[in-house]
């Protein structure tokens, strides 16, 4: 290796988007070194706009040499003299000979979209897509003599889906390429990737140690202050994940975002029903990051932990009142992924911040902001109310539910059931209790409507001073009497 920052030489072909990827992961220190030099086998966008970036370009044109041979020459002597301790092949469209395996022997990585050793060469997604399998994937591995079957650093699968084209997995397999080169290239220069007799060991312990990316995943369905949000998180330095609308929102207001389905290499399925449930989304929030074994198994599985869920649920106790909803339409109102990420994230509380209420979004964000972060003080108590929250969103289900379905077929109704669930909001603080020493607050139903009764939403204050738990108890019996009067009438009541 060089003295100082680990030097990374890219060789490119075309876009640049994995060598862009590279860089975005050299500016956020999770890289382990820098690209200082990039070559090209012809003019490209990739050179162009390494050019501008400041990196030291070259183009070797096999139409300047004699023969094969002699430009494998030529870009060998290009390579040594930017002095690499690792060079990488990135949509580089050619096979390098002998004269570049040499200067840098175990040092080339390549990046190929397919599962090697299936669908070497140039059209692996096409031979993919023409071959009709299910799974195809993406290939980190080191170059050797041979087409495409050097040892293998790491390996992703995708999907292919059945309505896929070359464009549409093109897409998927490039948003794998741009997260899994990154780190093959971070465990090669930290020596965390080694070779053994039955190809590349991964040094878990090495790779534990690696930095990693701050990630925030965000899916909301109620969109407040979710764009101010995420531009404070962005400045943080955080990695926005998302889904669906939330995704829309964010890019509509320029933020960037990954889609989640980039994550887990799935698309979202089943009218959306399926966007988070996956291991590399469950693995990064219930992962104790304490733990050794716990970091180990999270870097043999190249997952990032995840450090921030913001998360509020589908709106089922609002579908739930409107007169005309029907039962298939109330049940798709059912959020299934949306309690499974705030839960797993509550119970992760010691490494992960979990946020079901717009009105905190402030707060987070001047403790991240804040040199001591989140406190574990902070997590804690979000976590509880991240219980109380999705306690409260499954208890309203229990409790409404049955009255729609109950349109369609009869459904009992046990006046007497063994257990019941009470979902309910403070409305405000009252002066004291049944005594002037004992505190009182004032509650009311999250679905009650104000001609449920008199305190249904609260009371207000004319004049005079705050209410007290008497005051209110006093004027609820005077107020149910007179309901049960018939024509005038006047109640008084003395406490």
């Amino acid at each position: 290796m060089t003295a100082g920052p680990a030097r990374i030489c890219v060789c490119v072909s075309g876009e640049g988007s994995n060598l862009r990827a590279l860089r975005a992961a050299e500016r956020r220190g999770l890289l382990g070194g820098t690209v200082t030099n990039v070559i090209a086998d012809r003019p490209c966008k990739a050179v162009e706009w390494a050019a501008a970036d400041g990196i030291e370009t070259k183009v070797v044109a096999p139409s300047s040499f004699a023969d094969r041979t002699a430009w494998d020459e030529g870009l060998a002597g290009a390579i040594s003299a930017a002095r690499p301790d690792l060079v990488v092949l990135a949509g580089f469209m050619r096979v390098v000979g002998r004269s570049v395996l040499d200067i840098a022997p175990r040092r080339i990585l390549n990046v190929h979209p397919s599962l090697l050793p299936s669908f070497p060469g140039t059209d692996a997604v096409g031979d993919a897509l023409a071959a009709g399998v299910r799974v195809t994937g993406v290939t980190v591995h080191i170059v050797d003599s041979t087409l495409d079957g050097g040892p293998i650093v790491l390996q992703e699968p995708v999907a292919v889906m059945s309505d896929d084209d070359r464009d549409t997995l093109h897409a998927r397999l490039h948003a794998v390429e741009h997260r899994l080169l990154p780190r093959a290239v971070a465990l090669m220069l930290a020596g965390a990737a080694r070779m053994a007799e039955r190809g590349v060991d991964i040094d878990a312990s090495r790779a534990a140690e690696l930095p990693v990316a701050r990630r925030a995943l965000l899916s909301v369905s109620d969109k407040t202050g979710i764009v101010e949000l995420g531009t404070s998180l962005v400045e943080l330095g955080f990695e926005l994940l998302s889904t669906g609308g939330t995704a829309r929102a964010l890019r509509l207001a320029n933020i960037p975002v990954t889609d989640v389905s980039t994550v887990t290499g799935v698309p979202e399925m089943l009218d959306g029903r399926v966007k988070t449930l996956h291991p590399q989304i469950a693995g990064a929030l219930l992962a104790d990051l304490r733990s050794t074994a716990h970091r180990e198994q999270l870097a043999a599985a190249a997952i990032d932990p995840i450090e921030l869920v913001v998360v509020n649920l589908y709106p089922f106790e609002a579908a739930s009142r409107r007169p005309d909803i029907t039962a298939d339409e109330l049940v798709e109102e059912i959020d299934i992924g949306g309690p499974t990420l705030v839960r797993a994230a509550a119970k992760n509380h010691a490494n992960v911040t979990v946020v079901t209420d717009p009105a905190d979004y402030d707060t987070v964000v001047k403790a991240l902001r804040s040199p001591a972060g989140i406190g574990d003080g902070m997590r804690r108590d979000l976590a509880v109310r991240a219980f109380a929250h999705t306690a409260t969103y499954d208890s309203t289900i229990a409790r409404k539910l049955p009255h729609v379905l109950g349109r369609l077929a009869p459904v009992t109704e046990d006046l007497s059931p063994e257990r019941v669930q009470l979902s309910l909001e403070r409305v405000e603080e009252l002066r004291y209790g049944e005594n002037p020493h004992q505190r009182a607050a004032l509650y009311r139903s999250l679905d009650a409507s104000a001609d449920e009764g008199p305190f249904a939403n609260g009371a207000h204050l004319l004049q005079g001073k705050p209410l007290s738990y008497n005051n209110i108890l006093d004027a609820a019996r005077a107020t149910a009497l007179c309901r049960d009067l018939r024509g005038a009438a006047v109640v008084i009541v003395k406490h």
